[in-house]
């Protein structure tokens, strides 16, 4: 029997609207990740992760993977395939802006 890891997920609505150019700009990076990732799996962009994914991945800034997993649409499959790629991406953001995700 696995070890099962319970997280408890934010709904989307439950985080402040905000949106800055930075996040627009950090939006836009996500987004060509996923494109990426669609076209090297061959599926649709929003069969990878939705807009709302992006959105949410904009206001949290997973760092780790149980904070990747309280994202709006993500779950175990998505971590496995696409979490790395989309962390790193946001790393990369974050420390070309010399910014730092706050918990």
């Amino acid at each position: 029997m696995e070890d099962k890891v319970v997280v408890k997920r934010k709904r989307f609505g439950d985080y402040p609207i905000r949106f800055t150019s930075c996040d627009k700009e950090l939006f836009e990076k996500l987004r060509l990740k996923r494109l990426e990732l669609a076209k090297k799996t061959k599926v649709a962009p929003f069969i990878v992760f939705t807009n709302t994914s992006l959105n949410d991945m904009v206001r949290v800034l997973p760092q780790t993977s149980a904070e990747f997993l309280t994202v709006e649409g993500v779950g175990k499959y998505r971590l496995e395939h696409y979490g790395d790629a989309m962390m790193a991406t946001i790393k990369d953001y974050l420390n070309e802006k010399n910014l730092k995700a706050v918990s």
